[in-house]
Formats: C-alpha cells, sequence, structure tokens
C-alpha cells in the first residue's frame, strides 16, 4: 500500500486519496477476538505517514452485524 500511495502522489502531489477497509471474514474474525486486523494497523500507518483520510468499513459493518443490523450473508 505503502508503494502505491508514494507512486500516485509522486505522480500528483494535488492528488486525494482515501483508503477503505473492506469486510471480510478474516476481518471480522479479529474483531470479534478483539484484535484490529493486521492489514488495517499497517494501512493506518501509511495513511498516518502521508497524512491521508481513511475509512474503516470493516469495522463499521462488523458491529453493525453484531448489532443485528446486518447479517454474514450480506458480504460473503
Amino acid at each position: 500500500m505503502e508503494g502505491i500511495v508514494r507512486h500516485a502522489l509522486k505522480s500528483n502531489p494535488y492528488l486525494d486519496i482515501v483508503l477503505l477497509h473492506f469486510a471480510d471474514k478474516d476481518k471480522m474474525s479479529d474483531y470479534n477476538n478483539a484484535k484490529t486486523p493486521g492489514v488495517i494497523i499497517q494501512h493506518e500507518k501509511v495513511a498516518e505517514y502521508y497524512t491521508i483520510s481513511s475509512i474503516n468499513l470493516a469495522k463499521e459493518v462488523n458491529d453493525r452485524i453484531l448489532n443485528g443490523e446486518f447479517t454474514c450473508a450480506m458480504i460473503l
């Protein structure tokens, strides 16, 4: 991810970038075991370093599934 962001900003330093973390079974399993998924930790480090925005849809979707608003079948 860092390489992609670095090359994109090198090509156009005015480029707006937003990292989106999408839900999947592995991320949900980590969240349900009180862990932040490793890939999200790493991507957040990139976002912080380059001061770009990120949206953690994975956490939001997982929380809504636990709250009964969504079902797992919706993301599988």
